[in-house]
């Protein structure tokens, strides 16, 4: 949730901040087939770890970015910072969506797909509500706090309730007797 506003005034041209809008869109689209494939053949704890620590640093980045003078480095570093929020959040929800058909209720598997994406939606609203109370910096901040909270749960949390089918495979190819 960054002020528009505050950066067109800070010097950002309208169609540099239509790049940094949709830099996380771009990061999610680009990398949720090429996380499909990751997270079928790897343990998805660590991926799930990494991508999280990923995300709460970007968007802690983005936030000191935006205190930052406007130079074409600084806006550059803030589309990266921005894409790179995306492709976690493609991780965690190609992840969140396998994960619900595969351990969910068959007869509740709607539901749970509906929470994670009421989720995602009350993360916005939270965040809009804070970069409209206060300054629109501090979103970011709140959100990268919240997620490093996250993360050190998610760090002592066991790794087979994040796991479903068809990850850590052996690396040694299966043989059929014939």
């Amino acid at each position: 949730q960054f002020c528009t506003t505050a950066l067109a005034s800070a010097g950002w041209s309208p169609l540099w901040l239509g790049f940094l809008g949709a830099m996380d869109k771009f990061g999610q689209v680009a990398t949720a087939f090429v996380w499909g494939s990751v997270l079928m053949k790897y343990d998805t704890k660590p991926l799930l770890v990494i991508g999280l620590f990923w995300k709460a640093a970007c968007c802690f980045v983005f936030g000191k970015l935006q205190e930052q003078e406007v130079t074409l480095v600084m806006q550059l570093l803030m589309l990266l910072a921005k894409m790179g929020m995306g492709i976690t959040e493609a991780l965690i929800s190609v992840w969140a969506t396998v994960w619900v058909q595969r351990n969910a209720p068959h007869d509740a598997r709607a539901q749970w797909l509906g929470l994670a994406g009421t989720s995602a939606g009350i993360g916005n609203g939270i965040g809009s509500a804070v970069a409209s109370l206060w300054n629109p910096i501090y979103a970011f901040f709140l959100q990268a706090f919240v997620l490093f909270l996250i993360w050190a749960i998610l760090l002592v949390t066991p790794a087979k309730l994040f796991r479903f089918g068809g990850t850590a495979r052996s690396a040694e190819p299966e043989c059929e007797d014939q």
